[in-house]
């Protein structure tokens, strides 16, 4: 009994968190105006998605870039290590990529070749996973550049 009350508290929790998070990528894609495909959109973005969603002590990394390297097995990749950037070059990688992106120009692309450009450009930015909320953030953040800079 007390282990389905824990469970049940728990399951309250995460729906309260999911709701949060949705209400704010729904307050990020209303957001008209000028949008940017830059770093610190990228880190704002995370930002407002998980302020105060997690622990206090995870809170020092709202918002911020990872301090720490990333590796794991995956079974998908046959159990071989899925090693994401160097913590230490994440902005440098992320301003190189976003300068790159920004100069396509998608008007003048065939179908296939927009879709190979996305997903390359997409596969470049996940390198740059935050401690937290990686998922949500960078959909939403995908969404915006549809929006403002793709088409």
């Amino acid at each position: 009994m007390k282990n389905m009350k824990m469970k049940q508290k728990k399951k309250k929790y995460q729906d309260k968190k999911n709701v949060t998070c949705t209400n704010r990528i729904f307050e990020i894609l209303s957001t008209k105006g000028s949008f940017r495909l830059i770093p610190e959109n990228f880190l704002m973005f995370h930002g407002i998605l998980i302020k105060d969603l997690f622990d206090k002590q995870d809170n020092k990394y709202d918002g911020v870039f990872r301090d720490y390297n990333i590796s794991k097995k995956e079974d998908i990749l046959d159990a071989k290590s899925l090693v994401c950037s160097d913590f230490r070059k994440i902005k440098n990688t992320l301003e190189y990529d976003m300068r790159t992106e920004r100069e396509i120009n998608y008007k003048l692309l065939i179908k296939n070749e927009i879709v190979d450009n996305i997903s390359f450009f997409a596969s470049r930015i996940w390198q740059a996973s935050f401690y937290r909320g990686k998922y949500k953030k960078h959909c939403s953040f995908y969404r915006k550049i549809f929006e403002s800079t793709w088409f």
